[in-house]
C-alpha cells in the first residue's frame, strides 16, 4: 500500500470516482488529491484544498440592517480575492444570514462541516 499525491496530469487515473463538490471553485494550485494505491490500483482518495473561511460575523444593534451586513461581507470578499481566493467557506447561524448569503450567490453544500485538529490544542467546544 502506497500513499502519494496524485499529480494533476494523472487525474484521469481517478476514472469514475466522484468529483469533490468544491473542485469547480478551487484554483488548480489550491487543490491536491491524495491516493492510496495497492498493486498499482487506486483504492482510496481524498481531496485536499486550501480555502478561506468567513467566521464570527457580529453586527451591533446600531448597525442591524441589511446594508451593514452586505457591506461587511463585500469587504471581506474583497480581502479574500486579494489573497487569491476564488470562493470562501461560510455559514449561517440564522435565517436572516442564510437569506443574505443566498442573495449573494451562496451554494449550500451537501455535507456536514467540522473542524479537525491537526495537532496541538483541541478544537472541542467546552
Amino acid at each position: 500500500m502506497i500513499a502519494r499525491v496524485l499529480p494533476q496530469s494523472q487525474y484521469a487515473l481517478l476514472g469514475a470516482l466522484p468529483t469533490p463538490p468544491l473542485a469547480p471553485y478551487v484554483r488548480p494550485e489550491d487543490l491536491a488529491t491524495i491516493v492510496i494505491e495497492t498493486e498499482g490500483r487506486i483504492v482510496a482518495s481524498i481531496a485536499v484544498l486550501r480555502a478561506v473561511h468567513f467566521e464570527s460575523v457580529w453586527i451591533g444593534p446600531d448597525a442591524c440592517n441589511a446594508g451593514a451586513v452586505r457591506a461587511l461581507l463585500r469587504k471581506a470578499a474583497s480581502l479574500a480575492r486579494e489573497w487569491g481566493a476564488t470562493f470562501v467557506f461560510g455559514g449561517a447561524e440564522n435565517e436572516a444570514m442564510r437569506e443574505t448569503l443566498g442573495r449573494m450567490g451562496a451554494v449550500w453544500l451537501p455535507f456536514d462541516p467540522c473542524v479537525l485538529p491537526l495537532g496541538g490544542e483541541s478544537c472541542r467546544r467546552p
